[in-house]
């Protein structure tokens, strides 16, 4: 699995001429009726954008329910073996500080979350939350 990490760098820092790379988290519980959970990290021609994916199957619907989610758009990504810091900062034109981090939580698993920093108009105040977007996740390589 780090091969892909290392391969992945050596890719990310070539021209933008090749080919657009991506990093894929996954958790997979659906042989105990459990859901696919898909974290995908995807080169874009404006940094990086993150989508998380779940898909399961409904049994009063008798089908597979799959749901995509854009976590963040435009990132700046630092990628190392051990975690994967991706940020982008709009607060000084009155937008969020998002920041989501994908890092190693023991045994070849990974815990991803997502940090917002805005300032609330009302109150003049700064106001973070932090929140869970996955966890017990492994890297995939497709």
């Amino acid at each position: 699995m780090k091969k892909f990490v290392f391969a992945f760098l050596a890719a990310s820092t070539a021209s933008h001429a090749m080919a657009q790379s991506n990093i894929v988290f996954r958790k997979d519980l659906r042989p105990v009726d459990g859901a696919l959970t898909e974290l995908v990290i995807a080169e874009s021609g404006e940094g990086y954008d993150i989508t998380l994916g779940q898909a399961f199957y409904s049994r009063p619907q008798r089908k597979m329910i799959e749901t995509s989610e854009s976590i963040a758009r435009g990132l700046e990504c630092e990628i190392s073996e051990e975690r994967v810091f991706c940020s982008r900062d709009d607060r000084p034109s009155d937008g969020t500080l998002v920041e989501i981090t994908v890092m190693q939580s023991g045994n070849d698993r990974y815990t991803a979350s997502k940090r917002t920093v805005f300032n609330d108009r009302r109150t003049g105040q700064e106001v973070e939350q932090t929140d869970v977007i996955a966890n017990g996740l492994q890297l995939f390589s497709k």
